[in-house]
């Protein structure tokens, strides 16, 4: 019903009630638990984003009254969305939404993985290379790390990230 991608926070009582063995046999049907999402990745490829955001078209298209969303372009990791811009939408093409760019889940998710092994080792300042995952400026940046629960600016040419408190703040999936 979701087309491959769900908030993990809209399943999260389903994911607690899941047991190891459970994990191990989605994981092994393709399915990847992210922080944000739960997703497939054998789907982010560029065919199977357009066929799911055309099935999510066809599925409510008496709700649309003609007005259709734009599909993602083709191979494109990161790229902006008009103000408005359906998130329900761009999360079925398998895209999350973090300050008017819309991210491939599964590199959102790749990106995120590499930040929290970052801050595990106490880096403070995100090397430049980790930005070409996201296809993103390091000011484009700034939210996404906040959405992922860092605390995160850019100091002149650098951008300094932290976790944030876990018990004070939880986690945040990207809007």
């Amino acid at each position: 019903e979701n087309l491959g991608a769900v908030s993990r926070d809209a399943v999260n009582a389903q994911l607690s009630a899941l047991s190891k063995p459970d994990r191990e046999i989605l994981a092994r049907q393709g399915i990847r638990f992210g922080c944000a999402y739960v997703f497939m990745p054998a789907l982010m490829k560029a065919a199977p984003i357009r066929l799911r955001g055309l099935l999510w078209i066809a599925g409510r298209r008496p709700s649309l009254a003609g007005v259709f969303p734009l599909l993602p372009p083709a191979g494109r990791v990161t790229f902006p969305v008009a103000v408005g811009a359906r998130e329900d939408f761009m999360a079925a093409c398998g895209y999350g939404v973090v300050s008017g760019n819309a991210y491939r889940l599964d590199m959102l998710e790749r990106f995120a993985a590499i930040v929290r092994k970052l801050a595990r080792e106490k880096v403070k300042v995100l090397p430049p290379a980790h930005l070409s995952i996201l296809g993103s400026s390091a000011e484009s940046a700034v939210p996404v790390l906040k959405s992922l629960g860092f605390k995160a600016r850019k100091v002149d040419t650098d951008l300094t990230f932290a976790p944030r408190n876990r018990r004070a703040h939880g986690h945040q999936t990207p809007q």
